[in-house]
């Protein structure tokens, strides 16, 4: 029956959020979005990745782990929650399977740096999202000696883009900017003022993001 299957417009998952209400929504994310979203990972970071996911399935930042690397024919590792809470054997599992890349909010990467710098570790790229990154992590990341090869990088964007809606590739400085980055492909991002008028560079006012990275709305809303 050609009428069950599957297209852009089709949901491709729910996912709970509770953004600034404290109250959980169901987030509808179409296959257009997922495809937005993979395509971009696909095309900014290393094909093949041998990705740690450390994040439960429950967290949308897992999403872009799981497609991200199995759309790219990457190797995708897994590790139980009580090790994952053992950064002692998370640094060590890292080193023993040649782990290139994984995605970490800062706080729990902050504490994982202290063991990855103790031992050589092969990633070549760190994803931080979910969090603010401070300046402090990531000119502590470029000066341990462990992670010379290691590229960094931010990424922002809410649940309700597919998780991400734009990165930024941190470059060895002094210097480290305060900056979401850039949208991702076939996305864009305006700031604007409360009349949802578009404000000059430089003015504080409101983050807007359009695209096909945007969820269908919020469930049974």
């Amino acid at each position: 029956n050609t009428r069950n299957k599957a297209n852009r417009d089709s949901l491709a998952y729910v996912i709970y959020t509770s953004g600034s209400t404290g109250k959980p929504k169901g987030v509808m994310i179409e296959n257009k979005s997922l495809f937005d979203s993979t395509v971009s990972r696909i095309n900014i970071y290393y094909k093949n990745a041998k990705f740690l996911l450390l994040s439960s399935i429950s967290f949308d930042s897992s999403i872009a782990g799981i497609f991200g690397t199995i759309c790219s024919s990457g190797e995708l590792n897994l590790i139980s929650k009580n090790n994952l809470e053992n950064p002692k054997y998370v640094a060590s599992y890292i080193s023993k399977k040649n782990i290139n890349q994984l995605l970490s909010v800062p706080t729990y990467f902050k504490i994982l740096i202290v063991e990855l710098s103790k031992i050589e570790n092969s990633l070549q790229q760190v994803i931080l999202a979910g969090e603010y990154s401070h300046t402090s992590l990531i000119l502590e990341i470029h000066k341990t000696e462990t992670f010379n090869n290691c590229n960094v990088y931010n990424e922002y964007g809410p649940s309700e883009c597919c998780v991400w809606s734009s990165f930024y590739k941190y470059r060895r400085s002094l210097t480290i900017p305060s900056t979401i980055g850039s949208p991702i492909w076939n996305t864009q991002i305006y700031i604007l003022d409360s009349d949802h008028n578009l404000l000059p560079k430089g003015v504080a006012g409101e983050i807007c993001i359009s695209g096909d990275g945007l969820a269908r709305g919020y469930l049974n809303r």
